[in-house]
This record gives C-alpha cells, structure tokens and sequence, in this order.
C-alpha cells in the first residue's frame, strides 16, 4: 500500500545511496568538491545490439605476462593464483599500483600473476581463464577494455540482450549460441561460479578531467587503504 511514509523512506534510502555512489571515485583531498560520476548514456544513433567496452578494439587476441614488458615482475606459484588480466594500453600507468595490489594480496597468502592483453574475443579469454583454473586460479581481476559476454535473456524483447560476467566465472559449463548471433542464449550443465571475478572498467565514466589510468590508481589507493586499516567502512549495506 503506497503511504507518505513509504515514499519518504524511499526518497530517503535513495539519496544515501547517491551519496555514497558518487564519492566512489573521490580522491581524499577532494571530497567537498567532488563531481558528479556519470555512465555513459546511449543515443539515438548507437545500437545497444553492438555495444562493446567503449574502448575495446577487436583484432588478434594477444595475451602475455607483463614481465614481458615490465622488470622485477613478482611470478605466481602454484597455490591460491590470482590472474590480473590490464587491457595493454593501460598497463605502464598503472604498474605502481599493480605493485602495491601483488604486495597486498601476498600479505594475505596469495600468489598473483599479471598479463597484458589486447584483441581477440570472448571465447578465446574464457578459454585462457580455462587454462588458469584448470592449473590452481581461484579468481581473476579484469582492468580496462576486454571482451565482454552479452546473454540474450528476454529473446522476444528487441534490446533483451544483458551483459554478464558470469561467462568467466563458470568454466565448465556449456555456453551455446543457437543462432549464431554472437549473443548466448542457453546456459546448461554445471551453471555454478567456478573463479571469482572483478571487472575495473572505467572508460564509460567521467569525472572531471580524470583518465583511466587516473581512476583505476585512485581505485588501488583506496583499496590498499581499506586492506591495511587505512579507509575503514561501516558494517551496513543498502539492499533494493
């Protein structure tokens, strides 16, 4: 039943979690003046059906460790492997932070391992995922522009095509594409998460005159805090 209460209590959880939202990206220093993050919006003259990451350009499928690029690079062993997978652009501006992200999860008894990648599809980087679990990865960490999975949900609905990242995190079970139109349609077998997996993907967003790499450190600044004991957070959540 709609009651005034109701609304108001609405209205009120709704604006938390506004607040809450926009400060995501807010480096420390600049919390009071901080803007607005915002998604980036369709238009009329862009076709939801071919979207892809902004950024994402389709060619060769490359994939290899950054140690190929970048020295001292700290290998994973066999054990609990976290794989972190920078779009290849990204991944000299941000290296520092990689760094330290390695660091932390070593601190927490993870072994990581970092690849730089570029072209390719969604087949071919699940099927690397495939190769990293099957030889002890637990989880993986995407950053920047890679391939991502669209599942056609709502068949008879035009735009009823959603994008999911649960592609890579269930390894063994079977995908299909019935009619062949680059979006999945059934999902059977084992359909449980095999990995955990985190997608950073900040070229959609804009946020004063942040770059991605800008946004991606800020991330690792926050998240090295956080682990360390530096940016603590409440024990709350917001559920709608």
């Amino acid at each position: 039943m709609f009651t005034r209460g109701n609304f108001l209590s609405k209205i009120i959880i709704q604006f938390i979690f506004i607040l809450l939202f926009s400060s995501v990206f807010a480096d420390k220093s600049e919390v009071q003046r901080a803007q607005p993050v915002e998604m980036q919006s369709f238009n009329d003259n862009q076709n939801i059906e071919t979207w892809e990451a902004p950024g994402f350009k389709p060619g060769t499928f490359v994939i290899e460790p950054a140690d190929s690029k970048v020295n001292n690079l700290k290998a994973a062993t066999t054990g609990s492997q976290i794989i972190i997978i920078v779009e290849s652009n990204l991944l000299m501006s941000i290296w520092s932070s990689l760094s330290q992200y390695q660091a932390d999860l070593s601190n927490e008894g993870y072994t990581s391992s970092i690849y730089f990648s570029s072209g390719g599809t969604k087949e071919q980087l699940r099927d690397t995922l495939i190769g990293f679990w099957n030889n002890g990865m637990i989880g993986a960490l995407f950053i920047g522009d890679l391939p991502i999975a669209w599942y056609n949900l709502f068949p008879s609905e035009p735009d009823g095509r959603l994008p999911t990242d649960h592609y890579y995190r269930d390894l063994d079970g079977i995908w299909g594409d019935a009619d062949a139109d680059d979006s999945l349609d059934s999902h059977t077998g084992n359909t449980e998460g095999d990995i955990w997996l985190g997608r950073l993907l900040p070229s959609p967003l804009t946020y004063g005159n942040k770059s991605e790499h800008d946004l991606i450190n800020n991330y690792f600044r926050k998240n090295h805090d956080y682990r360390t004991g530096e940016l603590s957070q409440p024990n709350k959540a917001l559920l709608y």
